[in-house]
């Protein structure tokens, strides 16, 4: 019997196109273009920040973060970037009695804490939410 579900949060509960179309016009390639190398660098089980280096070998991640904090421009997620059926979803199966789990590897600085606030974990008792603390990221349960 299953009695836990959990979902990856990147482009299953988060739509990450809008993040993806802004490094790609922050790099100056076409969005397209990012995100189908973004794909391939993904599909060879590589570390998604080749396909910044594919654009631009020297691509520093904490230093261009940094330089589009400053430009008002910095990566962020937040309730318009869910799915529309995804909180409806989550709720449903806790409903249902099963403990529902989210893991991502969005980045600390995007605001993990903004992730969940827009998919309603509050809302959602016993649902356990957890990403990738060695990357500088912080879990929730």
């Amino acid at each position: 019997m299953i009695s836990a579900v959990f979902f990856d949060v990147g482009g299953t509960i988060l739509d990450e196109s809008r993040e993806f179309a802004a490094w790609a016009d922050w790099l100056g390639v076409p969005r397209h273009t990012f995100s189908a190398v973004f794909g391939a660098m993904v599909a060879r089980g590589l570390d998604y920040q080749e396909t910044f280096r594919a654009f631009r070998p020297d691509f520093d991640l904490a230093v261009e973060v940094d330089r589009r904090e400053k430009a008002g421009l910095p990566e962020t997620f937040g309730e318009e970037d869910l799915y529309p059926d995804a909180r409806g979803c989550l709720r449903a199966l806790r409903d249902q009695g099963l403990v529902v789990g989210l893991a991502g590897n969005q980045p600390a600085h995007a605001g993990w804490g903004s992730v969940t606030t827009a998919i309603g974990v509050d809302a959602l008792p016993a649902l356990v939410a957890a990403h990738n603390a060695a990357r500088g990221r912080t879990g929730r349960s």
